[in-house]
């Protein structure tokens, strides 16, 4: 579905916001998540009500921390996972600061669907482009 969406604008921070999630205001990366997961019927594999308040939330950082804590991340990339990355220049981030969906991983190559620089894009990771190591959480599908 994260494909799908590629070169699309929908407003994933107000769709979040109308179904009672956090908004995070310094970018739609996580909404775009929560956008993907909530139209398939994954959002339960987010960070919920026993995280933020009893509410779904948009912060790159709170769904990081709650997939860490299920012992949820590894450095290894495989289709399907949500990939995050904290900015150096991010500050208010403690642990993460953007998030996409991996839609691809070949020898040297990951790929990945994101909200990021205005759009949603599929986009080759490059340390130019995301100036920091990524790490990838695999929700529980099954």
């Amino acid at each position: 579905m994260a494909r799908s969406l590629r070169g699309k604008h929908p407003d994933c921070p107000g769709a979040l916001a109308i179904n009672g999630g956090i908004v995070c205001p310094h970018g739609p990366c996580l909404a775009f998540v929560w956008y993907v997961f909530h139209s398939a019927g994954y959002d339960v594999f987010l960070c919920n009500s026993g995280s933020v308040n009893g509410k779904q939330s948009g912060w790159p950082q709170h769904n990081y921390d709650w997939y860490a804590r299920r012992g949820r991340i590894s450095n290894t990339p495989k289709v399907g996972d949500i990939v995050f990355w904290k900015f150096r220049d991010a500050t208010w981030a403690t642990s993460a600061s953007h998030a996409g969906f991996v839609v691809s991983v070949a020898p040297g190559r990951v790929t990945i669907v994101d909200a990021a620089f205005t759009n949603i894009a599929e986009r080759t990771i490059s340390w130019a482009l995301y100036p920091a190591a990524p790490q990838y959480a695999t929700p529980f599908y099954g």
